[in-house]
């Protein structure tokens, strides 16, 4: 059985540097931020072993892309429920290969939440997307071990500068990931709960309603529908869930990062590299 260290025992005790440093505008101390994600994209360019959409519980996307519609659909369902997030982020996979990528921004910025974020692995930066990247106001680039070329030239570059005068620009450094196919028998699920901060942190939003983290969205289960008496409930939840038994997502072993396509994801950092420095 493996143990929670203890502390991650008492909740808002600790939360991991990668959070504290990503939302530290919103999160204050120990604050949690209202916040939601939403995956418009289950297409990538990348191929990471282990990877937490493709490479997880040998389950496959349901769907490629969500289109401007779709995204209407869960914003409507999320008013309707009474719940309305301080924070919109747009994910995926990779979010920027979405052809709709404009569209969807737009009707997001046009219903005034306080952040709209979008966390891209920055190689499709084209010019129409760049265009897009600034009407949000948070940004975070996934750097990997592979696409520390892309860095190095968005480091001082005229495309980064332009960026950062509408958006908090962020670099997150992935070096190593979970392997959240691997199972574990926790010893106490409930203090696996209470620890968890994915549960606020990491909620997704999805046309069949809202999930209380990443993991449970990519295995479909535990899905709440967009019903405001059936929300509130969701959301004071203060059992665990069913996978919380068998996740280790805090104290699991960590792989080095690794692609799975050396030669195409070579070829994807080229071209991303090029695009910066055509700006």
């Amino acid at each position: 059985m493996a143990k929670l260290p203890d502390a991650l025992k008492k909740l808002g005790e600790t939360i991991p540097w990668k959070y504290e440093r990503r939302h530290q505008l919103s999160l204050g101390k120990y604050k949690k931020l209202t916040r939601v994600t939403i995956p418009i994209s289950m297409v990538c360019n990348f191929h990471c072993k282990y990877c937490s959409v493709f490479d997880f519980e040998k389950t496959k996307p349901s769907y490629k892309f969500l289109n401007e519609e779709d995204v209407r659909q869960i914003l409507d369902g999320l008013r309707s429920s009474c719940f309305e997030p301080d924070m919109v982020t747009l994910a995926g996979a990779e979010p920027l290969l979405n052809p709709g990528l404009d569209k969807i921004v737009d009707l997001v910025v046009s219903r005034k939440f306080k952040r709209i974020e979008i966390i891209s692995n920055a190689t499709v930066l084209t010019k129409k997307n760049i265009e897009v990247l600034k009407r949000v106001t948070d940004i975070e680039f996934s750097i990997y071990p592979h696409s520390r070329k892309i860095l190095d030239h968005l480091t001082g570059s005229v495309l980064l500068k332009e960026l950062e005068r509408s958006a908090a620009v962020n670099f997150r450094m992935v070096e190593e990931f979970y392997n959240y196919r691997e199972r574990c028998s926790i010893d106490d699920p409930q203090a696996n709960y209470d620890s968890c901060i994915m549960k606020d942190q990491c909620m997704v939003a999805t046309k069949e309603g809202l999930y209380r983290c990443w993991i449970l969205f990519i295995l479909g289960v535990d899905v709440c529908p967009y019903d405001k008496a059936k929300m509130r409930a969701y959301l004071r939840k203060k059992t665990p869930f069913s996978k919380c038994a068998t996740c280790s997502h805090w104290i699991g072993k960590k792989y080095v990062h690794e692609t799975l396509n050396p030669d195409a994801d070579s070829r994807v950092v080229d071209k991303a590299a090029a695009l910066i420095d055509e700006f």
